[in-house]
């Protein structure tokens, strides 16, 4: 654990409305935490959210003393229809990793480790991520990088 104060990280309000801002979205949500029972489909409001704790790699700058765990939601609009797999009753209660979060062709898809996902169909790019508390210092540092094996 870091000796050293904490340095408030200014938090994010970002928006997605093509597939290249969903990639710097990607980037922050990199191996952010979520629990199954904290993503939800409001189907009369066309609308995904999903709840996430993730990782300030942007402030970080590749000093893990320096990375933060930050509480943020994830809101997707104009959703047609959600498949989830891994994501059972039994999960409810399970944290899970973000390993990706992808856009090709009218399809958003959030991988998670141990074998879960959700597919999201939508109707066009129209996502929000915004950061809902200030950081903390994460008791456990997320043990891999992109590109690393």
């Amino acid at each position: 654990m870091s000796t050293h104060a904490i340095e408030p990280v200014d938090p994010l309000r970002l928006r997605a409305a093509d597939e290249q801002s969903v990639e710097v979205l990607a980037e922050c949500l990199f191996e952010a935490l979520a629990i199954a029972a904290g993503m939800r489909f409001d189907q009369e409001a066309n609308r995904f959210v999903l709840a996430l704790e993730r990782f300030t790699w942007e402030a970080a700058a590749g000093d893990d003393s320096r990375l933060q765990q930050v509480p943020c939601v994830l809101t997707i609009e104009r959703v047609v229809r959600v498949a989830q797999t891994g994501l059972g009753p039994q999960a409810r209660g399970r944290i899970l990793s973000l390993s990706s979060f992808t856009c090709e062709a009218g399809t958003l898809l959030l991988v998670f480790d141990e074998g879960a996902a959700v597919r999201i169909d939508i109707e066009g790019i129209e996502c929000r991520l915004e950061d809902t508390r200030p950081g903390r210092l994460p008791p456990v540092v997320p043990g891999h990088r992109r590109g690393l094996a």
